[in-house]
């Protein structure tokens, strides 16, 4: 722990990138250390980031705007006794998904989502910057569908920070990532928006609890700097 200290990650984008949800620093982390060690349990338990009430150090990313959003689609090949389920053939909010039929068992489905033009993202974490540098200083895309060419990496810039709450609080007071609603109040913060989600790697399939959420997520480059104590 000693060893742990502020630091801000930018990584310069020469794509578009589809974050889903949310991408959080400790998310990134866990996903390159599973890459190189194919470990569910090392991913999870060996992200260089310090913890806060078991919560991880590490921001959500915040997109250097401006970062218009459009939709995009991606066909992505079924197989049907492997990959066909009940719920890809569910209606949901949008009515029923699109899935090519006349192919039988090699049959595609179609998925859209939400892509941002943004020219970096920035996250402030609290940790071991050096194991951080190791780790993301050659990664060649962030986010969903990075083998379709979104989130393409061009350049990772990490130095240290200034706040000791990095990648739990921005300067501002607000969270800095989802932080459990008990935790965030406990800590005597200032009032946030809340909704159910996870808040813990794995996020996929992480117990989704009432949380305190990031206010921010398109911001300029000099906000940017500013939130996450550059």
């Amino acid at each position: 722990m000693s060893q742990y200290k502020p630091f801000v990650l930018r990584l310069e984008l020469g794509s578009s990138v589809i974050l889903g949800h949310r991408l959080t620093l400790d998310g990134l982390l866990a996903s390159l250390i599973f890459d190189r060690t194919q470990s569910v349990q090392e991913a999870h338990e060996a992200i260089p980031l310090a913890r806060h009430a078991g919560v991880w150090a590490g921001s959500a990313a915040l997109m250097e705007g401006p970062a218009p959003i459009r939709q995009v689609s991606i066909i992505q090949a079924l197989k049907a006794r492997i990959d066909l389920t009940p719920d890809m053939v569910a209606p949901g909010k949008r009515g029923y998904p699109r899935i090519e039929e006349a192919r039988g068992r090699y049959r595609n489905k179609m998925t859209n989502y939400a892509a941002y033009d943004a020219t970096a993202l920035w996250f402030a974490g609290f940790g071991d910057i050096d194991r951080v540098k190791e780790l993301v200083e050659h990664v060649p895309a962030v986010g969903a569908k990075r083998t379709s060419g979104h989130g393409k990496v061009i350049g990772v810039d990490i130095d240290d920070g200034e706040s000791e709450d990095a990648g739990f609080v921005y300067t501002d007071g607000t969270p800095a990532r989802p932080i459990p609603e008990e935790i965030w109040n406990e800590r005597g913060r200032r009032k946030a928006d809340m909704a159910l989600e996870a808040w813990r790697a794995p996020y996929w399939s992480g117990e989704r609890v009432l949380c305190a959420l990031p206010a921010h997520s398109v911001v300029t480059r000099g906000e940017a700097k500013r939130l996450v104590g550059a």
